[in-house]
């Protein structure tokens, strides 16, 4: 969907969690230029392992959508702390969810999967399905496999 840029009102108020990735910041400059009200959330911003500073962050805000970018992304640092990208990817998530639900119902979620929960790929078995079984491996693949459940 295109969006032209709007000089009045915001369209809506949402929060970027992860803003301070390559991503993130991307997408939370294209909504500002949209005319949304964007809340960009950085790891200083926002500690998505602390459930009681989501909750608190996410009531003070009231966001009508939040695009949930805040992951361990780098392979290898998933693969040198597991236990630290299950808590960010998984549970981060979990924590996220909860908190809007309790404090902003009706709020949309975008958590973005990885195409690594699907494990390897061949050229033949693209474009890829959602019904397609998932076969992560190592620790971040597994840990996106993971949030999407």
């Amino acid at each position: 969907m295109t969006r032209e840029p709007d000089r009045g009102e915001p369209i809506m108020r949402v929060v970027v969690t992860g803003a301070g990735g390559f991503v993130g910041r991307w997408l939370a400059a294209h909504l500002s230029a949209c005319g949304d009200d964007v809340v960009a959330l950085n790891r200083a911003g926002l500690d998505v392992t602390d459930p009681y500073a989501i909750e608190a962050r996410m009531a003070g805000v009231r966001p009508d959508a939040v695009y949930h970018l805040a992951a361990v992304t780098d392979a290898s640092d998933a693969r040198r702390d597991p236990v630290r990208a299950f808590e960010v990817n998984v549970v981060g998530t979990i924590r996220l969810l909860e908190a809007l639900r309790r404090v902003v119902q009706g709020c949309t979620v975008l958590v973005p999967g990885s195409v690594q929960a699907y494990g390897g790929v061949d050229p033949g078995d693209l474009p890829l399905r959602e019904d397609r079984q998932l076969r992560p491996q190592g620790a971040y693949a597994t840990s996106k496999a993971a949030q999407e459940h």
